[in-house]
């Protein structure tokens, strides 16, 4: 569907909702679904949404009775490279069957991120840390010059708790957009260094706060990985007074 769609038809994505008999006794039921891209659409290839039977009808609904229907949506993930949308243009929304309408899209300026590199391991790395009490982000280098244009692209669960900060909400971000007061260090610098020097570092202990952020200690190590991409492991050992 998202062939048809995207591809031949100019979609900017699909919505997609279950509407079959065990949907419909299990409305609220999500189901996962993929787009399996061959290697020549890769540079075309969008996003799409997965609704439940309940709320695919309710939007259904809202377009069949001409009600104008604007999504606003954002898909988030890790990346090497960032693809920026800032456009208005149609979704086409698809129950499990067929294709049923379409709905204007607006959509501000957002990146859409991938790396296939890292993808089948981040579960089970996760489970790892998890279970290590150990916080992970990954940069990535955008310019192996600039130590500001390292860019967020990943945090896992455990540096939020780490951190007592929701870091999914920084992911995207530009070091120093992500974390303002590193700019009063020279961990940015560091980070680059260890990409572009590919040896990793430990760091010792570092104390950071910011706005959001209350002040704590964490040591840290930081080790060179694929793509331009520098990892930060750490661990919270106490709060400074």
């Amino acid at each position: 569907m998202h062939r048809l769609a995207v591809l031949k038809f100019g979609a900017l994505a699909v919505v997609c909702f279950l509407d079959d008999e065990r949907a419909k006794r299990y409305p609220d039921m999500l189901q996962y679904t993929g787009m399996w891209a061959r290697s020549h659409e890769l540079e075309r290839v969008t996003f799409g949404f997965n609704l439940t039977n309940r709320q695919g009808r309710r939007l259904l609904e809202l377009i069949r009775s001409g009600t104008r229907v604007m999504v606003r949506g954002m898909a988030e993930g890790i990346a090497v490279r960032a693809i920026r949308h800032a456009t208005r243009s149609h979704v086409t929304l698809v129950s499990s069957s067929r294709a049923v309408s379409t709905a204007e899209v607006a959509m501000g300026n957002q990146w859409f991120y991938e790396l296939p590199e890292f993808a089948p391991i981040l579960s089970f790395v996760d489970s790892i840390f998890a279970q290590l009490n150990l916080g992970l982000l990954i940069y990535h280098c955008e310019d192996s010059s600039d130590p500001s244009r390292l860019r967020l692209i990943y945090a896992n669960r455990e540096a939020s708790i780490c951190t007592g900060t929701e870091l999914q909400d920084r992911v995207g971000k530009l070091i120093l957009e992500a974390f303002p007061s590193l700019g009063e260090t020279d961990l940015p610098a560091t980070y680059l260094g260890i990409i572009n020097d590919k040896q990793p570092r430990r760091l010792g202990r570092v104390e950071y706060s910011d706005d959001a952020m209350e002040e704590a200690a964490y040591p840290v190590r930081a080790f060179p990985m694929p793509a331009n991409c520098v990892g930060v492991m750490f661990e919270r050992i106490d709060r400074t007074p």
